[in-house]
């Protein structure tokens, strides 16, 4: 008998190649031809969400 879980295993997909870099002049993400990457809908819905714990350990009010 196996796992109900095991009846959703799909095969892991190819990575997606990023196509934008990391510009420290504009401290934003941008396309090969210097628009902004977050107007990329495609580079966004590759890339996925993130996640960052920095507002959490930076203010010191967010404790009880």
């Amino acid at each position: 008998m196996q796992p109900f879980a095991f009846s959703f295993i799909q095969a892991p997909k190819p990575p997606v190649p990023m196509t934008c870099t990391y510009s420290p002049e504009r401290q934003l993400n941008v396309m090969g031809d210097g628009s902004p990457a977050a107007r990329d809908v495609a580079t966004l819905l590759a890339s996925g969400p993130t996640q960052s714990s920095a507002g959490s350990k930076t203010h010191d009010d967010d404790t009880d």
